[in-house]
């Protein structure tokens, strides 16, 4: 195939991707948690302050959590009050270490695997299930433990991916959807493509983005749109944020959202949902300056 013939190819399937988008709504959401007490009252505060109801409700389980626990009471408590639950899965122990691959893939939590499936089911609503996010951050902890024997991580990963799936979809989940989520810089990585489990196996493709200083600068998100996009799958911001500072007009916090806003709208027609990371996990990302900006993107009816 020609040189020429390619860039048309990639153009057409850029232009498509994007016309197809437009007509979509797009869903805002938050991990709320402001003095690092996870609560109810965090997301009810925060919607009182942008005035509705979010769409999103992102919160983080690790791998063995049951229908007993906070991780799935409050995605009960989600779908009542009208919210897609997101499942930020791990693949982290409680007691430290991790589910490997080659455990996963064999069926060694099957019978997990299966309660946590009807679980979700059971929820009858929505659901978001952004399965082992950031696995490509190599100084993480659960990162490390999933590979660390793994002669194909690539083949591994989509392995084990596919398989918790497939129990998912066994067992009556068919209401949720699957979210595959990275960092900007692995699509730096040439073999990136093979970490993708497949369009039978992923509904969203994600990617977590931070201003991870104070600078003043537009929202960015490297290369993913461009890579991603021919796929043809709705994309997510799945986590996002940056530092508040009051002695800045605009500061780095209203400045990224300000700018979020403006881009989804003229420039990334096929980001369909945005998550803001209202926390502070070491950086405090939590909102404050942006708030109005915030508020703003998302009551903005462009994107309703």
């Amino acid at each position: 195939m020609s040189t020429l013939r390619k860039s048309f190819l990639i153009a057409m399937a850029l232009f498509w991707g994007a016309t197809a988008a437009q007509s979509q709504p797009i869903l805002f959401g938050a991990f709320a948690n402001q003095d690092g007490n996870i609560s109810q009252q965090d997301m009810l505060d925060l919607e009182a302050q942008v005035g509705r109801t979010l769409d999103i409700d992102n919160n983080y389980c690790l791998w063995a959590w049951s229908a007993s626990d906070t991780c799935n009471t409050r995605a009960q408590w989600d779908v009542t009050s009208g919210r897609i639950p997101m499942i930020s899965w791990k693949v982290q122990q409680a007691g430290g270490g991790c589910a490997k691959p080659n455990e996963i893939i064999h069926g060694f939590y099957d019978r997990q695997l299966e309660a946590q499936a009807q679980a979700v089911a059971a929820l009858g609503g929505r659901v978001m299930i952004r399965f082992f996010y950031e696995f490509n951050v190599a100084g993480s902890a659960q990162v490390k433990c999933f590979f660390a024997h793994s002669k194909d991580p690539a083949g591994d990963f989509v392995a084990a991916w596919q398989h918790v799936h497939d129990v998912f979809t066994a067992n009556g989940a068919v209401n949720a959807q699957w979210i595959w989520c990275v960092t900007p810089g692995f699509f730096n990585k040439a073999d990136w493509k093979n970490y993708l489990p497949g369009s039978g196996w992923v509904d969203w493709i994600a990617i977590d983005t931070y201003n991870q200083n104070a600078q003043v600068k537009g929202f960015s998100f490297g290369s993913f749109y461009t890579a991603t996009l021919p796929f043809g799958l709705p994309l997510m911001v799945a986590e996002t944020g940056a530092f508040p500072d009051a002695n800045l007009n605009p500061d780095a916090q209203t400045k990224w959202l300000e700018s979020a806003h403006l881009r989804l709208s003229r420039d990334f027609p096929a980001v369909q949902a945005f998550v803001y990371f209202d926390s502070d996990p070491g950086n405090d990302y939590r909102l404050s300056t942006g708030i109005s900006a915030f508020a703003a993107m998302v009551n903005d009816s462009a994107f309703h």
